[in-house]
């Protein structure tokens, strides 16, 4: 489900759409841009990777729609829902993410709930058992990011540290073994990361000079080492790149620099946008001469958006994913349609996050972080605010 926010912050969906997960009150496929029902506010959206979606508000409150198998809904049933449902428990929460059947929230001071399937120890709670409320992620940790995969789970600390727990047939957990873990392991390497996103069964991360690294399964080129071998600890990504933000999906990564290019590696299916469908070990350029501002990654789809509020997406088109009015394949962008001005995909609108919470979530600190961010996309995307959280600071 490719989705994105426009400027009164509805959000808007297009694509595949059997369990409900494009939040229209219906279950029908739509190729063109469809806006989520109940007069609702986001300041996130989250993307399904599997069959549900999720939207964050200023407020803190999480509401879902799409399939609840497993409960990754949140709202205490496994009752899947076409228009969305509010999380259950009265919860504040300043970041968003799914998994394949899992949903994870990360709270001001630092808590990761999780919700949804359990059996591979992917909510993080010490069992195997899956949840349809939150629960707490054993540890006593604090986190800044959270980001969810196919049957695991990573967050990232405000030190740089990457921890991660759930399923490890490939060494996604990057602790150097296979073995699953239903609590937090911290990823090998005394590396120091700003910014983290789970594939599949794999994960990428970026550092403060933009390098990119990966780990977990690698059999499509997805971890981008110029190999096909998978990795239980964290290897760097050829090319010398420098990237501002990195996503992962469904065995293939996209990444864009502070030029506005856009680099992919992986699987390819056309949503690597180099003009073929071959898959690559190491990074290509999106053809086109475009710069963009942000960018967005589904199942064999990939999207960014332009500082004037185009989104252009490239790609498998089976159920209208790439929101083109066609059904017609791609492997280089096409704009999405309509008289859209879109602000974000897959980035948390700060500017709408309560001041206060960040100062007493992250300290002093914020004031300076925040400030360089703001000023690094308001240069990326040419106005003022909002700005994603996610873009890597340059201090």
């Amino acid at each position: 489900m490719p989705g994105a926010i426009a400027e009164d912050y509805t959000a808007w969906t297009w694509g595949y759409n059997f369990f409900g997960q494009l939040g229209d009150n219906t279950r029908t496929h739509r190729s063109s841009p469809v806006k989520v029902v109940g007069n609702h506010s986001f300041v996130y959206l989250c993307d399904c990777v599997g069959s549900a979606a999720a939207g964050l508000k200023a407020n803190g409150e999480i509401w879902t729609w799409g399939g609840n198998i497993y409960g990754q809904l949140g709202d205490n049933t496994k009752e899947s829902k076409s228009s969305p449902v509010k999380v259950v428990g009265n919860h504040s929460f300043l970041r968003l993410n799914t998994g394949s059947n899992h949903t994870l929230g990360l709270k001001l001071n630092g808590e990761v709930w999780c919700w949804g399937r359990g059996a591979s120890g992917e909510l993080g709670d010490n069992t195997t058992t899956g949840k349809s409320s939150p629960v707490k992620v054993v540890g006593n940790h604090s986190y800044d990011q959270i980001s969810g995969g196919h049957y695991f789970s990573g967050a990232l600390k405000s030190n740089g540290e990457m921890w991660s727990w759930g399923q490890n047939d490939y060494g996604q957990l990057g602790d150097n073994t296979r073995t699953y873990r239903s609590s937090p392991i911290k990823v090998v390497g005394n590396h120091n990361f700003v910014c983290v996103g789970c594939g599949n069964h794999d994960f990428v991360a970026l550092k403060a000079s933009g390098e990119c690294w990966g780990w977990g399964r690698n059999d499509c080129g997805q971890i981008g080492d110029n190999t096909t071998t998978s990795k239980s600890s964290p290897v760097a990504v050829v090319g010398n790149h420098s990237f501002v933000s990195v996503l992962m999906k469904y065995y293939s990564t996209i990444a864009l620099k502070a030029n506005g290019e856009v680099w992919g590696w992986g699987a390819n299916n056309g949503n690597l946008g180099d003009n073929t469908t071959d898959s690559r070990s190491s990074p290509v350029l999106v053809v086109g001469n475009h710069s963009f501002v942000s960018i967005g990654v589904g199942d064999w789809n990939s999207r960014a958006i332009k500082k004037n509020g185009e989104v252009w997406t490239f790609g498998f088109n089976g159920q209208g994913q790439l929101g083109d009015n066609t059904t017609d394949n791609t492997s280089s962008p096409v704009l999405v349609v309509g008289p859209f001005n879109f602000i974000a995909l897959n980035e948390l609108l700060q500017s709408e996050v309560d001041d206060v919470a960040l100062e007493w979530r992250y300290g002093e600190q914020a004031t300076l972080d925040d400030a360089v961010l703001e000023w690094e996309y308001e240069t990326l995307i040419g106005r003022t605010g909002p700005f994603p959280l996610h873009y890597r600071s340059t201090t």
